[in-house]
């Protein structure tokens, strides 16, 4: 929880280097929908991501919306739109910064649907990707732990 926590911080500090074009409004939409989300009121949360994609397209926060919409259906137990939404992402923003956490969850996602395969290669993948130590952890420990456990099957 304290991890979710300082990714969803450090993407709230990381976001407006990178999006200093955003507007108030797009700013108050956001923090609304990761406040929500933090809270566990995943359905609010989903409203507001999902305002500010259909409502702000080209919004300077819509890469920061849209892993927050995939990371919030998966929290609330969508798999498969937490996946489409994830596919999504890759195919709009193949060069985003967040692109190895979109692995990371795509893996997730796919170890949840009991699809291990698709899983290890999206966590090796997200690995492989990142720069972030935490994320490169994280994603190690659960593939070495697929890997393990279908090794000793």
């Amino acid at each position: 929880m304290k991890l979710i926590s300082l990714c969803l911080l450090s993407l709230l500090w990381i976001s407006p280097l990178a999006s200093q074009n955003a507007s108030a409004r797009e700013w108050k939409i956001f923090r609304k929908g990761v406040a929500e989300y933090q809270n566990g009121n995943y359905e609010l949360a989903l409203q507001s991501f999902s305002l500010m994609l259909n409502k702000l397209p080209n919004s300077a926060l819509t890469t920061a919306n849209m892993l927050m919409l995939a990371k919030t259906h998966y929290k609330a137990g969508r798999y498969e739109a937490s996946l489409t939404q994830c596919r999504r992402f890759l195919e709009r923003f193949p060069d985003s910064k967040y692109v190895p956490e979109i692995y990371y969850l795509t893996g997730n996602n796919y170890y949840r649907l009991e699809k291990q395969v698709p899983a290890l290669k999206n966590w090796l993948t997200a690995l492989e990707k990142s720069e972030n130590e935490a994320l490169r952890a994280k994603s190690w420990d659960l593939a070495h732990a697929l890997a393990r456990y279908k090794m000793n099957r």
